[in-house]
């Protein structure tokens, strides 16, 4: 029995709401960065990946929430809680988290492979440290794959990053490593020449 004092009555049965895996306002802002992306690729005149991130906004929200949980068993204050019934409903929320562990699996396959897919190049001038997804073969910036730069021949670029993503900080430092954060098929690039930020 579940004691002598008044513990109320406990409800093990009937279905869980959603668990969601980011809370609304971590959804809220990621739908925020994905439309930004999308407005900025599209005057970019890149209609296809534009969609794509357009589209992102509704598929992650929808499997970044788990699966409901259907417990069997309900039992009160009072009663003898039989152990079969105990362990059954520990069973489904069993089944339940290593479902949201496929879930997870499914989502995050979608980040991290096939990403360094573009080549170091230049384009229309760009903001120092500045980072952003291309979908092309050539970025206008170089891939932020982690790699060291010679401090000497990118001392302004040194200024923004220091040592933050590695290096010595005397002969070297490090680009971000962004591969594992990249959508599949595209790459993160940084640019390391182009305009000093400016303090607003």
């Amino acid at each position: 029995m579940w004691g002598t004092k008044n513990w109320g009555e406990l409800i093990w049965g009937g279905a869980g709401g959603p668990i969601p895996l980011l809370s609304p306002p971590g959804l809220l802002v990621l739908a925020v960065l994905l439309l930004g992306g999308a407005v900025v690729v599209l005057r970019h005149r890149h209609s296809t990946l534009a969609i794509t991130l357009s589209a992102a906004v509704l598929v992650i929200p929808l499997a970044a929430y788990a699966g409901s949980v259907m417990l069997p068993n309900t039992f009160t204050n009072g009663t003898i809680a039989d152990a079969d019934q105990v362990n059954a409903n520990f069973s489904a929320l069993a089944g339940a988290v290593n479902d949201n562990d496929t879930r997870i699996g499914d989502l995050s396959s979608v980040f991290g492979a096939d990403t360094s897919m573009a080549n170091a190049g230049t384009g229309s001038e760009c903001t120092l440290g500045q980072v952003w997804l291309t979908a092309g073969v050539l970025g206008s910036g170089v891939p932020a794959e982690g790699q060291l730069l010679s401090l000497q021949q990118n001392q302004s670029l040194f200024s923004l990053l220091g040592t933050l993503y590695g290096g010595n900080g005397s002969t070297s430092f490090g680009l971000p490593d962004l591969r594992d954060a990249a959508p599949n098929g595209l790459t993160y690039v940084i640019c390391i020449q182009g305009a000093f930020p400016q303090p607003l």
